[in-house]
Order: structure tokens, then sequence, then C-alpha cells
């Protein structure tokens, strides 16, 4: 693999950087810890959107999804938001062809038998969001290890941070696997060879403000790959 074929990172460059909005928000939500699910809900949002949220009888989509958080315990939900036991899942309802083969799943990277990991491959927490890294070559492998982000990662809580329970009744693991191609080339290359591909998938989430929650699969666009469906939400959005 050339040097050209490893530039993708696993977050967009200056994703994670803080600005004074965000660094002040952080601390708030630390002096709002702990109150319980619904009054910090109520006021993570009102800092968030500067409008409190309708609760009882939620309007918009984001007054919706915060009311889910608070109602809806559907006991597939703690499956769903686990990246490995969701391939499980997914294998028992649908088959093996349609998950990504999973090379390691533990709390410690000093277990990982490396000669079992065929490169490129991706790193990741199972219960968390926007962490990661790309493996593309050993050199890869001995900077995570050097810099061994698991335990950080594993203390990551959106149960307690963004009250979502469902993540309260994982067990935080990290997961290694097969990094996916498309076209012979990686997503991300692809996206930036076909004037960003995956832009498309983006614009197709249409907002309306005259219906909700309704949602209908379109085809993908004409370079999308063909094995992402594009969703299409008509939400009534704030």
């Amino acid at each position: 693999m050339s040097e050209a074929d490893r530039k993708e990172t696993f977050l967009i460059p200056g994703y994670q950087d803080r600005t004074l909005k965000e660094l002040v928000h952080h601390a708030i939500w630390r002096l709002i810890a702990p109150l319980p699910d619904r009054p910090y809900i109520a006021v993570k949002y009102r800092v968030i959107k500067g409008a409190w949220p309708d609760l009882k009888q939620p309007k918009t989509f984001t007054e919706k999804v915060q009311a889910r958080k608070l109602h809806d315990r559907n006991p597939l939900f703690p499956v769903v938001v686990d990246k490995a036991a969701m391939k499980d899942y997914v294998a028992r309802r649908v088959g093996g062809d349609y998950v990504i083969p999973s090379y390691w799943v533990g709390t410690d990277l000093a277990d990982v038998d490396w000669k079992a990991v065929e490169l490129p491959a991706v790193v990741k927490p199972t219960h968390a969001s926007a962490q990661g890294r790309f493996l593309y070559h050993a050199r890869d492998i001995d900077n995570l290890l050097t810099d061994n982000p698991a335990p950080r990662w594993l203390t990551l809580d959106h149960a307690a941070y963004n009250r979502e329970w469902a993540y309260a009744e994982v067990s935080p693991r990290i997961v290694i696997e097969q990094m996916l191609r498309t076209q012979g080339a990686f997503p991300g290359i692809i996206a930036s060879s076909h004037s960003m591909a995956w832009c498309r998938i983006s614009r197709s989430i249409c907002v309306s403000r005259e219906r909700a929650m309704r949602a209908t699969t379109v085809p993908p666009g004409r370079n999308c790959p063909s094995m992402i469906p594009t969703i299409c939400l008509s939400i009534q959005a704030k």
C-alpha cells in the first residue's frame, strides 16, 4: 500500500478541536451531571438549542429523540448500540455475509495476537462514537500501542453524558475489525475521487416542516456505493 493510500484518518482533522463555546458547554455538563435524567436532558437541550424542550408532547424531531430516551425501553437498544453484540444479532437474523469480520474483541490491547490481524484494519470502542484508529501498516500498530487510548475509551459513558440509557447495559470493550473497501479502494479515497460521493448520502437526508417522522428508502446516488441504502427522512425540524 502506498503512502497516498493511507492519508485518511479516523476523524476529519480538527473534528475534536474544542472551541471556547464547546469548552463552556462541557463545563456546564459537569455541573449538571448530578441531575436526574429529565431535568438534565431539558437543561442540556436548552443550552444547545436555545429553547426548552416539550418532553410531554414532543413535536420536533429533536424533542422526540429526547422524549424517546426517557420513555422508550426497547430491550433491543442495548444490542444495537453495542458494536460487537450487534454483529452477532445481524449474523443470526440475516447471515454472516452482512457482518464486518472482527479480528479481536476485548479490553486490553496487550492481549491482541497481532499476527491474526490483517491490515488494513480499524480499532474502536464498541460502546462509543467519534473514537478509533485506522491501522494501515505495522507502524500504526506500534503507535497505537504506544499511545494506548484503550483505557480512555473504556471510560466513555453515553448513559451519563447523553442520558442514553441503553449504554448503561453495555460492557465497554474494544473491537478490531476488517477495514471496508469499495471498488478495491477505501471509502474515503472513493469519496475524494468522485467529488465527495459520501456527501450525496448526507444530501439525501431531507428535512420538511410539514411532515414528521416519515421515512422512505431511495436508491443510492450515481456515485454512491450500491451496498449503502440512502434513507430520506422527512422530519419536522426546528
